[in-house]
């Protein structure tokens, strides 16, 4: 057994994905603001996300400014309040506006990794 974990959770994740990651979460989380939003909503989310650790977003670009961008704030915001030490970590391969990611991330809290 690893002392990590890394899994995937998106729309096309599998029942079975889903619901061990209802039962409890890898160390490493890599999902989408919507899956993100439906997993927080769920009963015991604080039992489950309190030992997360790190939250991977991939195309990071198409979230800044954007409902989606919000919905990914809100989620993290909800995440850090049971997962005080959580690393975030944003996946990007275009950065059309950089110093609009940067205020986003320094105004929203985030610690720059």
């Amino acid at each position: 057994m690893s002392w990590f974990s890394v899994e995937l959770r998106t729309g096309d994740s599998s029942q079975s994905a889903r619901k061990r990651q209802a039962e409890k979460l890898p160390t490493i989380f890599i999902t989408t603001p919507e899956s993100l939003s439906l997993m927080i909503s769920y009963p015991g989310f604080e039992e489950r996300f309190d030992t997360l650790k790190v939250v991977v977003v991939d195309e990071w670009h198409e979230l800044i400014g954007s409902k989606r961008g919000v919905l990914t704030e809100l989620g993290l915001a909800r995440i850090r309040s049971v997962a005080k030490d959580i690393r975030l970590w944003g996946v990007s391969a275009t950065l059309g506006n950089t110093k609009k990611l940067l205020k986003f991330c320094l105004v929203g809290g985030l610690k720059m990794q």
